[in-house]
């Protein structure tokens, strides 16, 4: 056994191990996209049409409607692109691979930064460069590879900046754009600060820093929010998550079927997402959630175990939306 180990530890600290697998991960997801077109389905298409919209210079919209219902991040991200260099799901499959790429480097610098390893960052390279699931979502339409970036790239700059404003800015900058692709992440650069920084000093310069830059991405699309929908808000299927998780049809799984659907009664979703007053939906649909939550609190408990064991008992959604 100690002669395996040795055996793999040269190996991975070999001068060409990190470039090896880097190429190699390159390589196969150019060949994965050149092989395998999947049609982009469910929330891609979606994400795929808005940028089509955003790029042709009709905002974000359906069918000429001005929409909020998934965060804007990732389809203005993706519009841009189209407007740049060409309205094809191509064009975003190759900003997947170099998104990805530099995430690797960056989680590179980030594993040294935190274990202080280099063959702890150079394992973490090696999964990443050949991880199923991920080679398989470059194929995808999906915010999940943008946000990715974001996220790591915000944990760099701020690690890097040791209380340099410039770097905090710019940390600020890429979590304020994670924001406006999950809004959810708001609360996290917090968590970030208070794990790596002991001095308070540093800690709360960060805080105001980063958290002076968010709202600077933000703020915007919520004033154009709520100058189209009536409401200051990042995006309006928060209530609609909401009463998935928590209504009397729910199971742990995500469930959207037509008795789900049925709870929201005029304002019910039924084929299209942009026919009815979108904010008035996602309104109706919190106070659902929340009122199940309140008038049945042991079941909404005894969810919890499973909503974990559905989203961590797997991680296939990338095979599973190409292969059909």
């Amino acid at each position: 056994m100690s002669l395996l180990k040795q055996k793999l530890v040269q190996i991975i600290e070999h001068r060409h191990f990190l470039l090896i697998c880097l190429f190699s991960g390159v390589v196969l997801r150019i060949l994965w996209i050149c092989l395998v077109n999947p049609d982009q389905v469910s929330d891609y298409l979606w994400y795929y049409d808005r940028a089509v919209s955003i790029a042709n210079g009709s905002g974000y919209a359906v069918d000429g409607i001005l929409t909020a219902y998934w965060p804007v991040g990732y389809p203005g991200f993706l519009g841009l692109l189209f407007y740049l260099l060409g309205t094809s799901a191509f064009v975003g499959k190759i900003a997947n691979i170099v998104l990805y790429t530099a995430t690797i480097l960056l989680v590179y610098r980030l594993s040294k930064q935190i274990f202080h390893s280099e063959i702890a960052s150079r394992i973490t390279v090696f999964i990443l460069c050949f991880y199923p699931n991920h080679i398989v979502y470059t194929s995808l339409l999906s915010a999940e590879i943008w946000f990715l970036f974001l996220l790591i790239l915000g944990a760099v700059l701020l690690l890097s900046a040791r209380g340099r404003s410039g770097f905090l800015m710019l940390a600020g900058l890429a979590w304020g754009l994670a924001t406006l692709t999950k809004p959810q992440f708001i609360f996290l650069p917090l968590i970030f600060m208070l794990v790596f920084f002991i001095d308070w000093k540093i800690l709360l310069k960060s805080a105001a820093i980063i958290y002076l830059m968010v709202p600077a991405c933000t703020v915007p699309w919520m004033i154009r929010n709520n100058r189209a929908l009536g409401k200051p808000v990042l995006s309006t299927n928060g209530g609609i998550v909401l009463m998935i998780s928590n209504n009397p049809y729910a199971t742990g799984k995500h469930i959207w079927d037509d008795n789900v659907d049925g709870l929201l009664g005029d304002l019910r979703q039924g084929d299209s997402d942009m026919h009815v007053n979108e904010v008035a939906r996602e309104e109706r649909a919190r106070q659902i959630g929340l009122a199940y939550i309140r008038e049945h609190p042991g079941r909404t408990l005894l969810l919890w175990p499973k909503k974990l064991e559905y989203m961590y008992r797997s991680d296939i959604e990338g095979l599973f939306y190409t292969m059909g």
